[in-house]
């Protein structure tokens, strides 16, 4: 199977349809010349460990779109540590009235980032070399009220997480990390409240951690959603 190919397509395609996700033809071909790219520029540019044509289908663009039915379609999303555009691109990609930025603090991965933006026609989408915590909401990309999603697969620890998307989101604004199996996901979860203060939490509570698979490994995954009050 290559990528691009339709073999390609129509796996993730089925994939999509076995995590009960909406995922059209022409968007599963949107994400195929993305992972070309993702693929020739990973020879010279170390984007991705992953190389397998099946595990980049499930791994980074089913995974990538896991929570696209809690996302509105005019959300101002901001992706922290997007590295190769993931999940921001493919969330792109099936949210496309939404707003998006992408941020990594390795040039090299913002120049690729900004080459697909480029090859794929996307509007309202961008990608900087910033550190998120150095952003705040006087930033050239931060709405005026801040962001309505930020997003992040597996940055950091929540703490970490947690700590630099407070000071740029919404007062109605949720954050998501997406994150591995479940018994780290805990383990996050009661170091996340020693970190925080009492009043920070009550402010922030954990709305849901959904647990899921990925369709054809069985790969464990969990989405955490934190929500203002």
């Amino acid at each position: 199977m290559d990528i691009d190919s339709i073999e390609w397509r129509q796996y993730l395609l089925r994939g999509a349809e076995k995590m009960g996700l909406e995922l059209s033809e022409e968007e599963a071909a949107t994400m195929a010349r993305h992972a070309r790219e993702l693929m020739i520029w990973n020879r010279r540019t170390n984007l991705t460990r992953l190389t397998h044509p099946k595990h980049i289908a499930e791994q980074h663009y089913l995974d990538s779109i896991a929570p696209m039915g809690w996302i509105s379609d005019t959300a101002t999303i901001l992706d922290i540590g997007s590295g190769g555009g993931f999940p921001g691109i493919p969330l792109k990609i099936v949210t496309p009235l939404a707003n998006v930025v992408l941020v990594d603090a390795v040039r090299k991965k913002v120049t690729f980032m900004n080459h697909v933006l480029r090859l794929l026609h996307l509007d309202n989408i961008h990608a900087r070399q910033v550190r998120a915590e150095s952003m705040n909401r006087q930033h050239v990309d931060c709405p005026p009220n801040g962001f309505t999603v930020i997003i992040s697969r597996a940055l950091t620890s929540l703490e970490g997480f947690v700590s630099m998307a407070l000071p740029l989101l919404a007062d109605d604004g949720m954050i998501i990390a997406l994150k591995g199996r479940g018994q780290q996901v805990e383990a996050e979860l009661t170091d996340l409240n020693q970190q925080f203060p009492p009043d920070t939490l009550e402010r922030l509570p954990s709305i849901r951690t959904i647990r899921y698979r990925l369709p054809y490994s069985g790969a464990e995954r969990s989405m955490i959603f934190f929500k203002r009050q």
